[in-house]
């Protein structure tokens, strides 16, 4: 029996769009946000947790790691910045080549 190209082109294209999704989940800001929001959702009521506070929270907590970084010497950006961004932009990239 013929394979349906068609079919083969659409399951293809399923599972590429659904691993470009996974990737993009992946991304050490979303899961960064991910964080911030489970712990605003445990400190806080779940009423009093907007996209504002969360967003807020992220980006204090970018900020007072660089600085943690640069004047207590905190590993924690320095793990990010060398370990995870570019591991994820390889996996990007691999995943977008033709």
């Amino acid at each position: 029996m013929p394979c349906n190209t068609d079919e083969n082109h659409w399951v293809y294209r399923v599972q590429r769009t659904f691993m470009r999704v996974v990737v993009l989940l992946s991304h050490p800001l979303v899961l960064l946000t991910a964080a911030v929001f489970k712990s605003a959702v445990g400190l806080f009521a779940w009423n009093d947790v907007n996209s504002g506070l969360v967003l807020n929270a992220v980006k204090q907590s970018i900020m007072f790691s660089t600085i943690d970084r640069f004047i207590y010497g905190n590993w924690i950006l320095a793990l990010g910045c060398i370990l995870l961004l570019p591991i994820w932009i390889i996996l990007w990239s691999v995943l977008n080549s033709h």
